[in-house]
């Protein structure tokens, strides 16, 4: 198999897999629904990024005593996870926009390059001065959806029922991340019909390979 079509793999299973998890996630939140199943799907997020670090470590005692720590950590507290797993979930959406809208709105400052700049230039560069200011209004753009994200779900887990905050973290995101995908597709047509059009293949790679 071509680069491509590993990549394009690799893309539908990520996407299965996080489309089985929030479904899996908004079941846990309904009423009828076991508080074991909400616990443990709360919990696998933080302890696979843990588990990562201490996979990554040159010790091999690391990785045991993380292992023996967790167990135990997880036997103690389970009773209180079973009690208040919501609000894991609510802390790990939260942290993920922040951080999101950290990290974009940091490319913004005086002296930096823009997110949005940065990756059009690796795949289009050198870039002209109307795409720059494109891409710089792009990564604006981005930082106003991740700060609109990061405040809702903590808005709805205080106002609304528990099904509702539930449905928009786990059945909403996706979708609304693919209609901010499509809907700066079709500004760009519009203001830069003439740039060559990145696919979604393309740009994972790309983000894959800055990240190492």
């Amino acid at each position: 198999m071509t680069g491509r079509t590993v990549a394009a793999l690799r893309i539908v299973l990520v996407a299965m897999g996080a489309v089985g998890y929030d479904l899996l996630a908004h079941y846990s939140n309904l009423p009828a629904t076991s508080n074991n199943l909400g616990a443990a799907l709360s919990t696998l997020p933080p302890l696979l990024i843990a588990a990562g670090f201490a996979w990554r470590s040159s010790s091999r005692h690391a990785v045991l005593l993380f292992c023996a720590v967790t167990v135990a950590l997880l036997i103690a507290f389970w009773p209180a996870l079973q009690r208040h797993f919501a609000i894991l979930y609510l802390l790990q959406q939260f942290g993920m926009w922040s951080a999101l809208l950290f990290g974009f709105a940091r490319s913004l400052r005086s002296g930096r390059i823009p997110l949005c700049t940065h990756w059009a230039d690796k795949m289009h560069g050198p870039l002209t001065a109307p795409e720059l200011r494109y891409t710089r209004r792009v990564t604006q753009a981005w930082c106003v959806f991740f700060a609109a994200m990061a405040v809702t779900g903590p808005l709805l887990f205080v106002l609304a029922p528990r099904s509702l905050w539930s449905a928009f973290n786990n059945l909403w995101t996706l979708p609304l991340l693919a209609l901010m995908f499509a809907g700066e597709y079709a500004v760009r047509i519009v203001a830069l019909p003439s740039k060559r059009r990145a696919s979604i293949v393309d740009i994972v790679r790309l983000y894959a390979a800055s990240r190492r």
